[in-house]
């Protein structure tokens, strides 16, 4: 087994519908091809109707699957407004927080009279004081380039394994991506130029 000097712990945050689990999944058997201990948790809200839906990758030497308030390295969110839900989890000022740009309103929200989602500056403005590296990226946009939508969750991956010392390799994601897609050459090969799409967007955003 790998041995990882000291843990490195990834909050997952978004909606049902936008791909949380599948890329749980995809970054637990990254971890697992190069034989590094991970541990899962998973929250679930009313996942088919824009719940919320919470995933907790632990890697390295640790105990328990919940990552503790201010123990992740990287928050990777999956839509704007969960991003302020999640971000106490994250390492005061030296935690990446890596947001998808794109905006799902929940149908809650929708039903509620005069109710409005927030401001993305507002949004931001709650966030930046938990970290100084903070990236937004607009993974809707990438997955269209990329030629399917359905991508978005492998777009932000590829922020994920961009960050410097992550301990992920592109290699492990792409058998992982075989693993989860056996069989399907285009859908391997449109999700690895989404994970591509992202990997050089956040390296341009780190420069």
């Amino acid at each position: 087994m790998t041995d990882l000097k000291k843990s490195y712990q990834i909050e997952i945050a978004g909606v049902g519908g936008t791909g949380v689990l599948t890329a749980a999944a995809l970054i637990g058997n990254s971890a697992l091809i190069q034989d590094i201990y991970v541990v899962q948790s998973e929250i679930h809200g009313m996942a088919q109707r824009g719940g919320v839906v919470n995933t907790e990758i632990r890697l390295g030497p640790v105990s328990g699957p919940l990552i503790p308030d201010a123990g992740a390295d990287v928050l990777l969110s999956f839509e704007l407004g969960e991003t302020a839900r999640a971000v106490r989890k994250i390492k005061p000022k030296v935690g990446y927080v890596i947001m998808n740009s794109h905006i799902i309103v929940p149908p809650s929200l929708g039903i509620k009279k005069g109710a409005k989602y927030p401001e993305a500056d507002s949004i931001l403005a709650l966030i930046k004081p938990y970290s100084e590296k903070v990236f937004l990226i607009d993974a809707f946009e990438l997955a269209k380039e990329a030629g399917d939508l359905r991508t978005q969750n492998v777009v932000l991956c590829g922020a994920l394994f961009a960050i410097p010392d992550f301990p992920l390799t592109i290699e492990s994601l792409k058998q992982a991506l075989n693993i989860q897609f056996r069989g399907k050459e285009k859908i391997i090969a449109t999700n690895m130029k989404a994970f591509e799409l992202g990997y050089n967007k956040m390296k341009e955003l780190m420069k």
